[in-house]
């Protein structure tokens, strides 16, 4: 982030308990919207962060334009992330930035995102995801054009265990983030 706009405005959708966005507000006038009244008070308290409890209509952002919008882990979680990705992309200036990460819809994100993850290894609460609503990286590219933005960029993210860690990878059938830019 430091390389992209120095002193830019960011939007972080989605922004769970704030640490990226503390991360970010070293760099940039951040703010967040976030679900989890716990999550989002947690955020203001533990960083002093702007972070608005609730939808985007909630937070009120009518005439807002960011230098970056990210959307880590969100997409894949609301009703209608068609529209969703439209009001995101609303919330942009002409050539801001838009982070998203989410996971594709594969037999193979079933197993490791669903199966895995959630009942195997326990990192995830039962339930947390629905397959039906993963995204396929060519379906978020048509959503993302549709509003006017270009793909800068787009990489897989796959867990190794051996390093206990997480990869960029050209693997982009489970999880994965794409970064689009604004005409």
């Amino acid at each position: 982030l430091r390389r992209l706009r120095p002193r830019g405005r960011l939007l972080d959708v989605g922004c769970a308990a704030g640490f990226f966005l503390a991360e970010a507000a070293v760099h940039y006038a951040v703010q967040g919207v976030e679900l989890s009244e716990f999550a989002s008070r947690f955020a203001r308290e533990r960083f002093g962060l702007n972070v608005v409890t609730g939808t985007l209509h909630d937070a009120a952002y009518p005439d807002a334009r960011f230098d970056l919008v990210t959307l880590w882990d969100v997409i894949e979680h609301v009703s209608d992330p068609r529209n969703f990705t439209r009001i995101c992309s609303a919330m942009l200036k002409p050539e801001g930035l838009m982070f998203v990460a989410t996971i594709s819809r594969t037999l193979k994100s079933f197993g490791l995102a669903i199966i895995g993850a959630e009942y195997i290894l326990g990192w995830l609460p039962k339930g947390t995801h629905h397959w039906e609503k993963f995204i396929k990286p060519e379906e978020l590219k048509i959503w993302l054009a549709e509003n006017g933005l270009t793909i800068n960029g787009e990489t897989g993210v796959t867990y190794h265990p051996l390093a206990n860690g997480w990869k960029r990878s050209r693997d982009m059938d489970v999880n994965y983030m794409l970064v689009a830019q604004k005409a």
